[in-house]
């Protein structure tokens, strides 16, 4: 691989995980939420964990079974 493709890869790399960090809702949002769940819009770790996604573990903090 040549001087040049590597770091144009490694400049995508970081400005990726830079948006990510910056804007995550952004990034990683899956679209527009219900309305009970309209107070977690720019919340988004409130329901996923990096690198895994949504647990039922999150869910339960907030929906609590019978």
């Amino acid at each position: 691989m040549s001087k040049l493709l590597k770091m144009i890869l490694a400049a995508n790399i970081i400005a990726i995980t830079v948006l990510v960090f910056a804007y995550p809702n952004l990034m990683v949002g899956p679209g527009k939420l219900i309305n009970g769940h309209k107070q977690l819009e720019t919340d988004c770790f409130a329901c996923l964990t990096t690198l895994v996604g949504a647990t039922s573990e999150r869910c339960v903090v907030c929906h609590k079974p019978a």
